[in-house]
């Protein structure tokens, strides 16, 4: 017997399987809404960039039924919040993926104010007033020039745009839970990603490779991706699961998911390039031409300090603050750049496989 579910039922069952926050998907309607708006002001001018105060992003959820006695508000009051859009003019040839379209997002979460408010029901809970979403939209050169733009997006920038919405609107829903539950607090995860922040050097490739790991494994991130992937697929027809398959590969969430779980700190350290300005200082210094995993070993030592010391820093910051527990740094794992990568490794892999097996739920769903 075959199965027939509607559209609404397999948006449903995505959703559900993905675990995405239901709340944020009014805020991403709202949004896309406005930005479409955006495109058809920007048609008939030659601006390319306008700004929509939270006035006017809060008309637009009015319209489309915000309303502060809804279940879905309750769980995420968010109110007025602003967006800037900019387009960026690219040759048609620098589009080679549905992701090229968005050339940069984030919500600057520095102009967000939390108030307490009081609603119908008696409650009073912290309100989200403000934020700012920035977004950078790639458009080809043709379609620009023929005023076609609009259509683009609507066919197909769209759903690269929504799911982006998605990621940054997490990361906001999952703070304001931390909030909610007095888990605000930094933690290890917060303090790593701090640290790996401040130690990507631009010089050493590989290195900062592996700090853009950190950053990946972090669990907001990882949910944060997963919402990107409905974003994609709730207005996407799927015929067959060899075709869903095939659009989980391409999807970003999915790639970083693989990157984690197949994390080799083996690998990683035999891959490891050096500059040959680097091998030849050292070898100068050592007087004799020093084995090239020798010179790996030094430089990472000095990498792998450099990242302790910042951690440990932070440490100190929060240590006067005794309700705030964040662990020290295994002495295993800084004894030896291998005991370090292995460290992570273990972090990394876990971190992949937990993305991918939420991953592979759609799978089922589907």
């Amino acid at each position: 017997m075959k199965l027939i579910i509607t559209q609404k039922q397999s948006v449903r069952l995505i959703k559900e399987a993905l675990g995405v926050p239901k709340p944020i998907e009014f805020w991403v309607d709202t949004f896309s809404a406005v930005i479409n708006d955006g495109l058809l002001m920007l048609l008939s001018s030659e601006d390319k960039e306008v700004f929509f105060t939270g006035d006017d992003i809060q008309e637009k959820a009015v319209s489309l039924g915000w309303n502060s006695s809804n279940d879905k508000f309750l769980d995420f009051p968010l109110a007025e919040p602003q967006l800037n859009l900019k387009l960026n003019i690219v040759p048609d040839e620098s589009i080679k993926s549905g992701d090229d379209y968005i050339d940069a997002a984030s919500f600057d979460t520095s102009e967000i104010n939390l108030l307490d408010a009081t609603f119908d029901d008696g409650k009073t809970l912290p309100l989200l007033v403000g934020g700012i979403i920035n977004m950078e939209i790639n458009i080809p050169e043709s379609y620009y020039e023929n005023g076609s733009f609009v259509e683009l997006y609507n066919s197909e920038i769209k759903p690269y745009a929504e799911s982006i919405l998605f990621h940054e609107l997490t990361h906001v829903y999952e703070f304001y839970k931390r909030i909610l539950n007095n888990a605000a607090k930094p933690n290890f995860e917060q303090v790593a990603n701090l640290s790996q922040m401040l130690n990507k050097m631009g010089a050493v490739d590989d290195w900062d490779e592996l700090m853009f790991m950190i950053y990946l494994h972090l669990s907001f991130e990882l949910n944060a991706r997963i919402s990107e992937v409905y974003g994609l697929l709730r207005n996407r027809t799927i015929n067959s699961k060899e075709e869903f398959v095939e659009f989980l590969k391409t999807s970003r969430a999915f790639s970083y998911a693989k990157r984690l779980n197949n994390f080799s700190a083996e690998k990683f350290f035999n891959d490891f390039e050096l500059s040959q300005e680097t091998i030849d200082r050292v070898r100068d210094y050592d007087g004799k031409k020093t084995p090239i995993d020798d010179i790996k070993n030094v430089v990472l030592d000095q990498l792998i300090q450099n990242w302790s010391v910042t951690y440990e820093d932070f440490l100190k910051d929060f240590s006067a603050d005794e309700t705030i527990k964040i662990p020290n740094l295994p002495s295993k794992a800084l004894s030896s750049p291998q005991n370090f990568l292995r460290f992570w490794e273990k972090r990394f892999n876990k971190a992949g496989h937990d993305s991918l097996r939420k991953i592979s739920r759609l799978y089922s769903a589907i």
